[in-house]
């Protein structure tokens, strides 16, 4: 609108909606990482190529619905492809190993990114924040604490796993606590 042109003025350009989408992918993505700035091998590079594949899906969300399998990527998203191929490079996998590799960690990054942007939008909707939301829940859930069909939960209710939070925490430790497991399961 601000341009003065019509949505369907786009497909001047483009043969359809999955190719524009496609196109708004690729314009999103941007340059990949440069991993030679992290210090260290293949662990460092690959966090770092991590870490920005989360801040790409959290500082834009709506890729999270669009960027399917099967879908052609553009020169933007075959440069980061590229880069996270180079962090695990040279240290005795196949290419079949580095694929699933890769695989593996944007399946974490991305689906930690979908549930903290689910979780920020249920804040913004509700005005009800995630540590207050679960102190409010907690009462339900120790209805169930003397029940024996639940031992796990039992414990994790006696160690207060629900009390609210300060709401100083932050979502980066979350993101940096599974990276880690994942990378200590790729290095095994």
């Amino acid at each position: 609108e601000r341009l003065g042109f019509t949505t369907m003025a786009l497909y001047r350009y483009v043969p359809g909606k999955a190719e524009l989408i496609d196109i708004m992918v690729d314009a999103a993505c941007g340059e990949p990482p440069e991993l030679g700035v992290a210090a260290g091998g293949w662990r460092e590079k690959l966090e770092l190529w991590a870490r920005e594949s989360y801040g790409l899906f959290v500082r834009h969300p709506w890729m999270l619905q669009v960027v399917t399998s099967r879908r052609l990527m553009g020169p933007n998203e075959l440069a980061w492809f590229d880069s996270g191929l180079g962090a695990v490079s040279g240290i005795s996998l196949t290419g079949e190993e580095m694929v699933e590799i890769l695989i593996l960690v944007n399946a974490y990054v991305r689906g930690l990114a979908q549930a903290l942007v689910d979780v920020a939008r249920a804040e913004r909707d509700t005005g009800v924040s995630e540590g207050r939301w679960y102190s409010a829940y907690e009462p339900l859930l120790k209805r169930f604490d003397r029940e024996e069909r639940y031992p796990a939960l039992r414990g994790i209710l006696a160690e207060g796993a629900f009390d609210e939070a300060d709401d100083g925490s932050d979502p980066d430790d979350t993101v940096e606590f599974g990276l880690q497991r994942v990378l200590d399961g790729v290095e095994a």
